[in-house]
């Protein structure tokens, strides 16, 4: 650096030598780290997507063998049960065939999800029983482990309408929901159904669905329509 002086004469200079091997060092380690902590990110994204994928092609044939039992049953309680099971079995499997499908590997697109669940409901049980499913959805991301107790619930409560609430009834429709209030999730399922039976024991479907909303850390509240009966998750 030129120093001058009052008269802008140039008495001197000043040079400053600086070793800047170790701040180098530390650069090329740390672009290093970060190299490899981006590795292992994309490789840990890859094996959960695999995982996934592994995941539901084992829940696919636990499905098959469940419905080819329930094909080979007579008809009554334990074929009922069979399908059941497989059912639930389906429902747990959309999940893991969404995240597999999609670029996230945690997390679902509740929204598109629940709007396919409710198409494979239609083409199920509730087309074979001529009853409407309708879906209007909030859009948000659930990581799976709320994803997959809901999706449980959604289609235990349509089983439950389209078993008792429903059967016999023209023009039967279920209407799924879906809503963020404040910082919650609402989820309803309602039907326009005879409402549900009074008194008797508690069915495994119900017995399901409370365990599901304790592990979801939700309430849950009914409504008892004329006619109809509905489910809010919160």
């Amino acid at each position: 650096e030129l120093v001058r002086d009052h008269r802008d004469a140039l008495p001197r200079f000043v040079v400053v030598s600086l070793d800047i091997t170790a701040s180098k060092e530390r650069e090329e380690k740390l672009a290093v780290t970060l190299a490899e902590r981006d590795r292992l990110l994309a490789q840990k994204e890859a094996l959960l997507g695999e995982v996934n994928h592994r995941i539901k092609n084992s829940l696919q044939l636990v499905a098959s063998i469940l419905n080819t039992d329930a094909h080979r049953a007579g008809e009554g309680e334990v074929r009922d049960r069979l399908r059941g099971a497989a059912a639930r079995v389906r429902a747990v499997t959309s999940v893991h065939e969404m995240l597999y499908r999609s670029n996230e590997v945690t997390t679902v697109a509740f929204g598109d999800y629940l709007r396919e669940l409710c198409g494979n409901l239609a083409e199920g049980d509730a087309g074979t029983a001529d009853v409407a499913i309708q879906c209007e959805t909030a859009e948000v991301r659930l990581s799976a482990d709320k994803a997959i107790p809901l999706a449980l619930i959604v289609n235990e409560l349509a089983a439950n309408a389209i078993k008792h609430g429903l059967a016999g009834v023209s023009n039967g429709i279920i209407r799924v929901a879906s809503r963020i209030e404040a910082d919650d999730l609402v989820l309803e399922v309602a039907d326009n159904g005879t409402g549900k039976a009074e008194g008797g024991a508690q069915g495994l479907g119900t017995r399901i669905i409370d365990g599901l909303v304790a592990q979801l850390g939700a309430t849950m509240s009914t409504t008892h329509g004329r006619p109809g009966y509905g489910v809010t998750i919160r």
